[in-house]
């Protein structure tokens, strides 16, 4: 199965890592709110009124109220996961299945 969301997720964290040198993860959810998310084949936004966004939040090992926000949903049906510490994450889309982070090691040496 494609995982649109999983690549959007990928490939704009590590362009946030190669242009900000402090705490560039975290810019993630700022960049996929811009322009550069058309880049990637998406079908809207939705907030978290329209994901089960605390099931997600909580997968992610965040605190109720602190982690989805709102996401992309891609066109094969993902979504691009925007979170309140800015780094992004991606889930299948599926009831019952676990939302993912980026899935990018930390880089060693930089500023986490």
């Amino acid at each position: 199965m494609s995982n649109y969301a999983k690549v959007a997720a990928q490939y704009l964290t590590a362009w946030c890592r190669a242009t900000y040198e402090v705490e560039p993860d975290r810019m993630g959810s700022t960049m996929a709110s811009g322009d550069m998310i058309d880049v990637f084949d998406h079908t809207g936004y939705v907030t978290h009124k329209y994901i089960p966004a605390d099931y997600l939040t909580e997968t992610l090992g965040e605190l109720p109220g602190a982690g989805v926000y709102g996401a992309w949903r891609m066109k094969d049906c993902t979504y691009l996961l925007l979170t309140c510490r800015g780094e992004l994450a991606y889930w299948s889309g599926e009831d019952g299945d676990h939302a993912h982070w980026h899935g990018l090691r930390k880089p060693e040496g930089k500023v986490q």
